[in-house]
Protein backbone atom coordinates (compact mmCIF):
# COMPACT_ATOMS: atom_id res chain seq x y z
CA UNK A 1 0.00 0.00 0.00
CA UNK A 2 2.83 2.35 0.90
CA UNK A 3 4.55 2.18 -2.70
CA UNK A 4 1.41 2.47 -4.42
CA UNK A 5 0.67 6.08 -2.20
CA UNK A 6 4.18 6.87 -2.91
CA UNK A 7 3.77 6.29 -6.77
CA UNK A 8 -0.01 8.34 -6.73
CA UNK A 9 2.21 10.94 -4.28
CA UNK A 10 4.44 11.56 -6.94
CA UNK A 11 2.43 11.59 -9.75
CA UNK A 12 0.29 14.08 -8.07
CA UNK A 13 2.93 16.25 -7.58
CA UNK A 14 4.16 15.87 -11.02
CA UNK A 15 0.70 17.04 -11.85
CA UNK A 16 -0.02 20.22 -9.66
CA UNK A 17 3.78 21.37 -10.45
CA UNK A 18 2.23 21.29 -14.41
CA UNK A 19 -0.94 22.92 -13.58
CA UNK A 20 -0.03 25.94 -14.52
CA UNK A 21 0.25 25.66 -18.09
CA UNK A 22 -2.45 26.04 -20.80
CA UNK A 23 -4.59 23.13 -21.92
CA UNK A 24 -3.28 22.24 -25.68
CA UNK A 25 -1.17 23.89 -28.35
CA UNK A 26 -2.06 25.37 -31.87
CA UNK A 27 0.35 25.71 -34.55
CA UNK A 28 -0.25 27.07 -38.15
CA UNK A 29 1.88 24.91 -40.37
CA UNK A 30 0.59 25.76 -43.68
CA UNK A 31 -1.30 29.24 -44.78
CA UNK A 32 -4.71 28.49 -43.42
CA UNK A 33 -3.93 24.93 -42.08
CA UNK A 34 -3.28 24.61 -38.28
CA UNK A 35 -2.33 21.24 -36.41
CA UNK A 36 -4.01 21.23 -32.73
CA UNK A 37 -1.87 18.59 -30.34
CA UNK A 38 -2.34 17.75 -26.40
CA UNK A 39 -2.01 15.17 -23.95
CA UNK A 40 -3.48 14.34 -20.45
CA UNK A 41 -2.33 11.86 -17.39
CA UNK A 42 -5.19 9.96 -15.54
CA UNK A 43 -4.09 8.72 -12.48
CA UNK A 44 -6.37 6.32 -9.98
CA UNK A 45 -5.78 4.63 -6.64
CA UNK A 46 -8.63 2.25 -6.18
CA UNK A 47 -8.98 0.01 -2.53
CA UNK A 48 -12.01 -2.28 -2.37
CA UNK A 49 -12.67 -5.38 -0.39
CA UNK A 50 -12.95 -8.98 -1.96
CA UNK A 51 -16.41 -9.17 -0.99
CA UNK A 52 -17.55 -6.46 -3.70
CA UNK A 53 -16.29 -9.88 -5.90
CA UNK A 54 -17.79 -12.39 -3.86
CA UNK A 55 -21.02 -10.92 -1.84
CA UNK A 56 -21.76 -14.50 -0.53
CA UNK A 57 -20.62 -16.62 1.64
CA UNK A 58 -18.55 -18.47 -0.60
CA UNK A 59 -15.50 -19.03 1.23
CA UNK A 60 -13.47 -17.10 -1.25
CA UNK A 61 -13.55 -13.50 0.16
CA UNK A 62 -11.30 -14.02 2.64
CA UNK A 63 -7.74 -11.91 2.36
CA UNK A 64 -6.71 -8.26 1.92
CA UNK A 65 -8.01 -5.83 0.11
CA UNK A 66 -7.74 -5.68 -3.07
CA UNK A 67 -5.77 -2.34 -4.12
CA UNK A 68 -4.05 -0.55 -7.10
CA UNK A 69 -2.59 1.91 -8.91
CA UNK A 70 -3.68 2.50 -12.77
CA UNK A 71 -1.96 5.23 -14.35
CA UNK A 72 -3.17 6.24 -18.09
CA UNK A 73 -1.13 8.97 -20.89
CA UNK A 74 -2.24 10.08 -24.09
CA UNK A 75 -1.29 12.12 -26.64
CA UNK A 76 -3.19 13.39 -29.68
CA UNK A 77 -3.24 15.56 -32.37
CA UNK A 78 -5.55 17.44 -35.20
CA UNK A 79 -4.30 17.91 -38.60
CA UNK A 80 -5.86 19.74 -41.28
CA UNK A 81 -5.37 18.59 -44.24
CA UNK A 82 -8.14 20.76 -46.48
CA UNK A 83 -11.08 22.84 -45.89
CA UNK A 84 -13.26 21.21 -43.16
CA UNK A 85 -11.06 18.07 -43.62
CA UNK A 86 -8.70 17.12 -40.46
CA UNK A 87 -6.41 13.53 -39.42
CA UNK A 88 -7.05 12.96 -36.07
CA UNK A 89 -4.86 10.67 -34.14
CA UNK A 90 -4.24 9.41 -30.52
CA UNK A 91 -1.93 7.48 -29.08
CA UNK A 92 -2.43 5.50 -25.22
CA UNK A 93 -0.72 3.99 -23.00
CA UNK A 94 -2.35 2.54 -19.63
CA UNK A 95 0.02 0.88 -16.75
CA UNK A 96 -1.14 -0.04 -13.72
CA UNK A 97 0.63 -1.66 -9.89
CA UNK A 98 -1.51 -3.89 -7.71
CA UNK A 99 -1.02 -3.93 -3.87
CA UNK A 100 -2.86 -7.06 -3.67
CA UNK A 101 -4.69 -9.10 -6.67
CA UNK A 102 -8.01 -11.47 -6.45
CA UNK A 103 -5.71 -14.71 -5.85
CA UNK A 104 -2.69 -13.57 -4.21
CA UNK A 105 -1.57 -10.42 -2.27
CA UNK A 106 1.30 -10.46 -4.44
CA UNK A 107 2.13 -7.83 -6.77
CA UNK A 108 3.28 -10.34 -9.43
CA UNK A 109 0.33 -12.35 -9.32
CA UNK A 110 0.05 -13.77 -12.41
CA UNK A 111 2.59 -11.84 -13.88
CA UNK A 112 5.65 -13.66 -16.46
CA UNK A 113 9.15 -12.47 -16.71
CA UNK A 114 8.21 -9.70 -19.81
CA UNK A 115 5.64 -7.87 -17.37
CA UNK A 116 2.70 -9.50 -19.52
CA UNK A 117 -0.59 -11.18 -16.81
CA UNK A 118 -3.95 -10.58 -16.11
CA UNK A 119 -3.24 -8.49 -13.16
CA UNK A 120 0.54 -6.66 -13.92
CA UNK A 121 0.57 -3.95 -16.82
CA UNK A 122 4.26 -2.83 -16.54
CA UNK A 123 5.31 0.52 -18.06
CA UNK A 124 6.13 1.02 -20.81
CA UNK A 125 2.35 -1.08 -22.01
CA UNK A 126 1.02 -1.60 -24.97
CA UNK A 127 1.38 1.89 -27.05
CA UNK A 128 -1.97 2.18 -29.34
CA UNK A 129 -3.77 3.92 -31.26
CA UNK A 130 -7.08 5.15 -29.20
CA UNK A 131 -8.03 7.23 -32.19
CA UNK A 132 -7.16 7.45 -35.70
CA UNK A 133 -9.44 8.80 -38.78
CA UNK A 134 -10.56 11.65 -41.26
CA UNK A 135 -13.17 13.73 -40.47
CA UNK A 136 -15.16 15.01 -43.61
CA UNK A 137 -17.29 18.24 -42.63
CA UNK A 138 -20.03 19.82 -44.68
CA UNK A 139 -19.64 17.09 -47.29
CA UNK A 140 -19.95 18.58 -50.65
CA UNK A 141 -21.88 21.86 -48.90
CA UNK A 142 -24.16 20.02 -47.57
CA UNK A 143 -25.44 19.41 -43.99
CA UNK A 144 -23.64 16.30 -43.94
CA UNK A 145 -20.75 15.06 -41.92
CA UNK A 146 -18.53 11.64 -41.99
CA UNK A 147 -15.54 10.22 -39.69
CA UNK A 148 -13.90 7.27 -40.93
CA UNK A 149 -11.69 4.97 -39.50
CA UNK A 150 -10.97 4.83 -35.21
CA UNK A 151 -13.58 6.96 -33.40
CA UNK A 152 -15.25 7.69 -30.30
CA UNK A 153 -18.80 6.67 -30.92
CA UNK A 154 -21.45 7.57 -28.00
CA UNK A 155 -25.68 7.64 -28.57
CA UNK A 156 -27.75 9.39 -26.12
CA UNK A 157 -27.23 8.72 -22.25
CA UNK A 158 -24.88 5.50 -23.03
CA UNK A 159 -27.36 2.99 -22.07
CA UNK A 160 -27.13 0.85 -25.20
CA UNK A 161 -24.33 2.17 -26.90
CA UNK A 162 -21.42 3.57 -25.87
CA UNK A 163 -18.25 1.32 -24.77
CA UNK A 164 -16.56 -0.62 -27.63
CA UNK A 165 -13.76 -2.22 -25.72
CA UNK A 166 -15.03 -3.55 -22.22
CA UNK A 167 -12.07 -5.43 -21.41
CA UNK A 168 -9.41 -2.79 -21.28
CA UNK A 169 -10.85 -1.80 -17.97
CA UNK A 170 -11.26 2.00 -18.72
CA UNK A 171 -8.45 2.53 -21.33
CA UNK A 172 -10.42 3.08 -24.38
CA UNK A 173 -13.63 3.40 -25.45
CA UNK A 174 -13.56 3.51 -29.37
CA UNK A 175 -15.09 1.56 -32.50
CA UNK A 176 -13.40 1.05 -35.74
CA UNK A 177 -15.88 2.09 -38.68
CA UNK A 178 -17.98 4.87 -40.19
CA UNK A 179 -20.05 7.07 -39.01
CA UNK A 180 -22.11 9.91 -41.07
CA UNK A 181 -24.04 12.31 -39.49
CA UNK A 182 -26.67 14.51 -40.91
CA UNK A 183 -27.73 18.25 -39.31
CA UNK A 184 -29.79 20.60 -40.20
CA UNK A 185 -32.40 22.32 -37.60
CA UNK A 186 -33.86 20.57 -35.33
CA UNK A 187 -32.64 17.19 -36.84
CA UNK A 188 -29.89 15.12 -36.29
CA UNK A 189 -29.59 11.33 -38.08
CA UNK A 190 -26.65 9.58 -37.24
CA UNK A 191 -25.79 6.19 -39.62
CA UNK A 192 -22.90 3.86 -38.13
CA UNK A 193 -21.25 1.11 -39.26
CA UNK A 194 -18.06 -0.82 -37.09
CA UNK A 195 -16.64 -3.78 -36.49
CA UNK A 196 -14.35 -4.30 -33.68
CA UNK A 197 -12.10 -7.42 -33.18
CA UNK A 198 -11.88 -9.14 -30.20
CA UNK A 199 -7.93 -8.63 -30.16
CA UNK A 200 -6.35 -5.07 -31.41
CA UNK A 201 -3.97 -6.01 -34.42
CA UNK A 202 -2.96 -2.24 -34.51
CA UNK A 203 -0.60 -1.90 -31.69
CA UNK A 204 2.47 0.44 -32.04
CA UNK A 205 4.65 -1.10 -29.17
CA UNK A 206 4.17 -4.08 -26.83
CA UNK A 207 1.76 -6.14 -28.28
CA UNK A 208 0.01 -7.91 -24.72
CA UNK A 209 -2.19 -10.24 -26.63
CA UNK A 210 -5.34 -8.88 -24.70
CA UNK A 211 -9.19 -9.24 -25.56
CA UNK A 212 -10.52 -6.56 -25.61
CA UNK A 213 -14.54 -7.92 -25.92
CA UNK A 214 -16.01 -11.37 -26.45
CA UNK A 215 -15.74 -11.64 -29.66
CA UNK A 216 -16.01 -10.38 -32.97
CA UNK A 217 -18.42 -7.52 -33.58
CA UNK A 218 -19.77 -6.50 -36.75
CA UNK A 219 -22.62 -3.46 -35.72
CA UNK A 220 -24.77 -0.93 -37.65
CA UNK A 221 -26.84 1.87 -35.88
CA UNK A 222 -29.51 4.39 -37.19
CA UNK A 223 -29.85 6.99 -34.48
CA UNK A 224 -32.47 9.94 -34.91
CA UNK A 225 -32.89 12.98 -32.71
CA UNK A 226 -36.04 15.64 -33.65
CA UNK A 227 -36.19 18.86 -31.22
CA UNK A 228 -39.89 19.64 -30.95
CA UNK A 229 -38.82 22.59 -28.68
CA UNK A 230 -36.92 22.38 -25.36
CA UNK A 231 -39.19 21.00 -23.60
CA UNK A 232 -39.48 18.07 -26.02
CA UNK A 233 -37.15 16.19 -27.82
CA UNK A 234 -37.29 12.40 -29.12
CA UNK A 235 -34.77 9.77 -29.80
CA UNK A 236 -35.55 7.06 -32.34
CA UNK A 237 -32.65 3.99 -32.64
CA UNK A 238 -32.47 0.99 -34.54
CA UNK A 239 -29.33 -1.12 -33.85
CA UNK A 240 -27.83 -4.17 -35.32
CA UNK A 241 -25.75 -6.39 -33.67
CA UNK A 242 -23.94 -9.45 -34.87
CA UNK A 243 -21.25 -11.35 -32.22
CA UNK A 244 -18.96 -14.03 -33.25
CA UNK A 245 -17.55 -15.92 -30.71
CA UNK A 246 -15.79 -19.17 -31.38
CA UNK A 247 -12.35 -18.97 -29.75
CA UNK A 248 -12.39 -22.07 -27.07
CA UNK A 249 -10.11 -22.30 -24.15
CA UNK A 250 -10.23 -20.73 -20.64
CA UNK A 251 -11.67 -17.21 -20.21
CA UNK A 252 -9.42 -14.73 -18.34
CA UNK A 253 -10.44 -13.43 -15.24
CA UNK A 254 -11.31 -10.29 -16.05
CA UNK A 255 -14.10 -11.96 -18.08
CA UNK A 256 -15.28 -14.26 -14.83
CA UNK A 257 -18.81 -13.20 -15.83
CA UNK A 258 -19.32 -13.24 -18.88
CA UNK A 259 -20.61 -16.72 -21.31
CA UNK A 260 -17.51 -18.02 -23.22
CA UNK A 261 -18.07 -18.80 -27.16
CA UNK A 262 -21.18 -16.49 -27.24
CA UNK A 263 -22.62 -16.36 -30.62
CA UNK A 264 -25.50 -13.69 -31.00
CA UNK A 265 -27.95 -11.96 -33.65
CA UNK A 266 -29.28 -8.99 -32.46
CA UNK A 267 -32.01 -6.14 -33.32
CA UNK A 268 -32.33 -3.70 -31.13
CA UNK A 269 -35.00 -0.82 -31.43
CA UNK A 270 -35.67 2.08 -28.17
CA UNK A 271 -36.92 5.87 -28.25
CA UNK A 272 -35.96 8.26 -25.86
CA UNK A 273 -38.68 11.52 -24.97
CA UNK A 274 -36.28 14.22 -23.08
CA UNK A 275 -36.05 18.33 -22.11
CA UNK A 276 -36.37 20.71 -19.86
CA UNK A 277 -39.84 21.84 -19.28
CA UNK A 278 -38.81 24.59 -17.21
CA UNK A 279 -35.39 25.80 -16.27
CA UNK A 280 -35.53 24.02 -13.04
CA UNK A 281 -36.56 20.57 -14.34
CA UNK A 282 -34.57 18.55 -16.94
CA UNK A 283 -36.24 14.69 -17.86
CA UNK A 284 -35.45 11.53 -19.79
CA UNK A 285 -37.23 8.50 -20.77
CA UNK A 286 -35.83 5.79 -22.65
CA UNK A 287 -36.83 2.26 -23.83
CA UNK A 288 -35.21 -0.56 -25.48
CA UNK A 289 -36.32 -3.88 -26.74
CA UNK A 290 -33.90 -6.42 -28.22
CA UNK A 291 -34.89 -9.81 -30.78
CA UNK A 292 -32.76 -11.85 -32.44
CA UNK A 293 -30.99 -14.92 -31.81
CA UNK A 294 -28.16 -15.85 -29.24
CA UNK A 295 -26.22 -19.26 -29.06
CA UNK A 296 -24.52 -20.40 -26.04
CA UNK A 297 -24.79 -23.97 -25.30
CA UNK A 298 -27.92 -24.28 -27.02
CA UNK A 299 -29.88 -21.54 -29.52
CA UNK A 300 -32.45 -19.30 -27.58
CA UNK A 301 -34.64 -16.15 -28.93
CA UNK A 302 -33.44 -13.14 -27.35
CA UNK A 303 -36.16 -10.51 -25.63
CA UNK A 304 -34.73 -8.27 -23.29
CA UNK A 305 -35.91 -4.63 -22.71
CA UNK A 306 -34.79 -1.86 -20.76
CA UNK A 307 -36.41 0.94 -19.66
CA UNK A 308 -34.45 4.06 -17.74
CA UNK A 309 -35.97 7.40 -16.46
CA UNK A 310 -34.55 10.11 -14.88
CA UNK A 311 -35.90 13.59 -13.23
CA UNK A 312 -33.29 16.44 -12.27
CA UNK A 313 -35.09 19.29 -10.03
CA UNK A 314 -32.68 22.21 -9.70
CA UNK A 315 -32.92 25.13 -7.65
CA UNK A 316 -33.64 28.65 -8.98
CA UNK A 317 -30.57 30.59 -9.65
CA UNK A 318 -28.85 32.48 -7.14
CA UNK A 319 -29.73 29.41 -4.82
CA UNK A 320 -26.57 28.82 -1.86
CA UNK A 321 -24.82 25.73 -3.16
CA UNK A 322 -27.25 25.31 -6.48
CA UNK A 323 -28.68 22.15 -5.20
CA UNK A 324 -29.52 19.37 -7.74
CA UNK A 325 -31.77 16.37 -7.12
CA UNK A 326 -32.18 13.98 -9.28
CA UNK A 327 -33.96 10.22 -9.22
CA UNK A 328 -34.04 7.83 -11.51
CA UNK A 329 -35.26 4.10 -12.13
CA UNK A 330 -33.94 1.73 -14.30
CA UNK A 331 -34.56 -2.07 -15.34
CA UNK A 332 -32.68 -4.63 -17.21
CA UNK A 333 -34.69 -7.14 -17.68
CA UNK A 334 -33.25 -11.43 -16.58
CA UNK A 335 -33.15 -14.47 -17.55
CA UNK A 336 -36.19 -16.41 -16.71
CA UNK A 337 -34.40 -19.83 -16.07
CA UNK A 338 -37.69 -22.12 -16.39
CA UNK A 339 -37.85 -20.86 -19.90
CA UNK A 340 -35.91 -23.48 -22.23
CA UNK A 341 -35.60 -21.73 -26.02
CA UNK A 342 -35.68 -18.07 -24.98
CA UNK A 343 -33.48 -15.90 -23.50
CA UNK A 344 -35.56 -12.61 -21.74
CA UNK A 345 -32.36 -11.24 -20.09
CA UNK A 346 -30.89 -7.76 -21.48
CA UNK A 347 -27.52 -7.92 -23.17
CA UNK A 348 -25.54 -4.96 -22.48
CA UNK A 349 -24.08 -5.22 -26.13
CA UNK A 350 -21.84 -1.75 -26.01
CA UNK A 351 -22.61 -0.35 -22.36
CA UNK A 352 -20.23 -2.27 -20.80
CA UNK A 353 -19.31 -0.01 -18.42
CA UNK A 354 -19.33 2.05 -14.76
CA UNK A 355 -22.60 3.65 -16.02
CA UNK A 356 -23.27 5.14 -12.74
CA UNK A 357 -19.59 6.47 -12.31
CA UNK A 358 -19.01 3.81 -9.01
CA UNK A 359 -17.12 0.98 -9.39
CA UNK A 360 -18.45 -0.89 -6.73
CA UNK A 361 -21.56 -3.57 -8.68
CA UNK A 362 -19.49 -2.92 -11.93
CA UNK A 363 -16.84 -4.96 -10.43
CA UNK A 364 -19.32 -7.15 -8.78
CA UNK A 365 -21.09 -8.52 -12.37
CA UNK A 366 -17.85 -6.68 -14.57
CA UNK A 367 -20.24 -4.73 -16.07
CA UNK A 368 -23.11 -7.59 -17.33
CA UNK A 369 -25.58 -5.54 -16.72
CA UNK A 370 -28.91 -7.18 -16.55
CA UNK A 371 -31.31 -9.08 -14.70
CA UNK A 372 -31.38 -5.56 -12.23
CA UNK A 373 -34.04 -2.92 -11.04
CA UNK A 374 -32.31 0.26 -9.27
CA UNK A 375 -33.90 3.02 -7.53
CA UNK A 376 -31.49 5.91 -7.26
CA UNK A 377 -31.77 9.16 -5.70
CA UNK A 378 -28.62 11.62 -6.04
CA UNK A 379 -28.09 15.20 -4.24
CA UNK A 380 -25.47 17.28 -6.14
CA UNK A 381 -23.83 20.68 -3.89
CA UNK A 382 -21.40 23.20 -5.69
CA UNK A 383 -19.71 23.93 -2.01
CA UNK A 384 -17.73 26.61 -3.96
CA UNK A 385 -16.70 27.42 -7.62
CA UNK A 386 -14.33 24.30 -8.02
CA UNK A 387 -15.07 21.95 -5.56
CA UNK A 388 -18.71 19.80 -5.53
CA UNK A 389 -20.06 17.13 -3.35
CA UNK A 390 -22.23 14.61 -4.88
CA UNK A 391 -24.27 12.06 -2.76
CA UNK A 392 -26.67 9.13 -4.26
CA UNK A 393 -28.63 6.38 -2.89
CA UNK A 394 -29.58 3.20 -4.70
CA UNK A 395 -31.81 0.33 -4.07
CA UNK A 396 -31.25 -2.50 -6.24
CA UNK A 397 -33.38 -5.57 -7.26
CA UNK A 398 -32.87 -8.90 -9.17
CA UNK A 399 -35.68 -10.71 -11.44
CA UNK A 400 -34.11 -14.16 -11.15
CA UNK A 401 -31.51 -16.18 -9.28
CA UNK A 402 -28.73 -16.21 -12.35
CA UNK A 403 -25.28 -17.41 -12.58
CA UNK A 404 -25.97 -20.41 -9.78
CA UNK A 405 -27.58 -18.65 -7.39
CA UNK A 406 -30.90 -19.89 -5.86
CA UNK A 407 -32.50 -16.23 -5.15
CA UNK A 408 -36.35 -15.87 -5.41
CA UNK A 409 -37.88 -14.08 -8.04
CA UNK A 410 -37.86 -10.11 -7.73
CA UNK A 411 -35.54 -9.94 -4.63
CA UNK A 412 -33.15 -7.44 -3.09
CA UNK A 413 -30.19 -7.62 -4.50
CA UNK A 414 -28.90 -4.56 -2.14
CA UNK A 415 -28.29 -1.25 -1.48
CA UNK A 416 -25.57 0.98 -2.57
CA UNK A 417 -24.37 4.31 -0.82
CA UNK A 418 -21.81 6.88 -2.93
CA UNK A 419 -20.03 10.05 -2.60
CA UNK A 420 -17.54 12.10 -4.83
CA UNK A 421 -15.72 14.72 -4.23
CA UNK A 422 -14.84 16.52 -7.69
CA UNK A 423 -11.98 19.97 -7.45
CA UNK A 424 -11.06 21.97 -10.26
CA UNK A 425 -7.56 22.96 -9.09
CA UNK A 426 -6.66 24.78 -11.97
CA UNK A 427 -7.99 24.65 -15.88
CA UNK A 428 -5.80 21.82 -16.22
CA UNK A 429 -6.05 19.67 -13.36
CA UNK A 430 -8.87 18.28 -11.98
CA UNK A 431 -8.72 15.44 -8.72
CA UNK A 432 -11.95 13.73 -7.64
CA UNK A 433 -12.19 11.21 -4.11
CA UNK A 434 -14.83 8.84 -4.64
CA UNK A 435 -16.23 6.07 -2.33
CA UNK A 436 -18.98 3.46 -2.12
CA UNK A 437 -20.65 0.99 -0.17
CA UNK A 438 -22.72 -1.87 -0.69
CA UNK A 439 -25.10 -3.45 1.52
CA UNK A 440 -26.11 -6.82 -0.07
CA UNK A 441 -29.70 -8.35 -0.15
CA UNK A 442 -31.79 -11.28 0.37
CA UNK A 443 -30.21 -12.83 -3.26
CA UNK A 444 -27.18 -13.20 -1.66
CA UNK A 445 -26.85 -15.80 0.90
CA UNK A 446 -25.47 -14.58 4.00
CA UNK A 447 -24.15 -11.84 1.94
CA UNK A 448 -21.23 -9.30 3.26
CA UNK A 449 -20.64 -5.59 3.08
CA UNK A 450 -18.38 -4.10 0.73
CA UNK A 451 -16.68 -0.70 0.21
CA UNK A 452 -15.04 1.26 -2.89
CA UNK A 453 -12.30 3.74 -2.36
CA UNK A 454 -10.70 5.89 -5.24
CA UNK A 455 -8.59 8.57 -5.63
CA UNK A 456 -8.32 10.19 -9.04
CA UNK A 457 -6.32 13.14 -10.94
CA UNK A 458 -6.17 13.98 -14.55
CA UNK A 459 -3.96 16.52 -15.94
CA UNK A 460 -4.75 17.76 -19.51
CA UNK A 461 -1.99 20.12 -21.66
Amino acid sequence: MKRLIGGALLGLSFLVAGGVFAKGWTYEYSEGKECRIGADIRIRMTRFDRNAIWPGDWGVNNGPALEYLRVRERVWGCFDLWADTCLNIRLVNRWHRFGSSPNDPNNQAFAYDDGTGANTWNFPDEVIFDQLNLSFQNVLDSNWSVTLGRQDIVFGNGMVWLEGTPFDQGRTIYFDGVLAKYQQEGDTLSLALVRNGYKDNTLVINDRERNLRLGDIWAAAAYWTHEFSSKVNTDLYYFYVDINDEDPGVLPAVEYNHFADENAELHIVGARVFGSPTEQIDYSIEAAQQYGNRMISTSADVTGSMVDARLALKAAEGTSMNPVLSFEYTYLSGDDPTSNREYEGWHPVFAEYPIWREELIPILNNANWTNLKQLRTQLKLDLSEKVTLTGAWAVLRADYGENGFNAPADDGFGQLLSAFLDVKVTDALAVAFEASAFRPGDYWADGHNSEWLRFQAVYSF
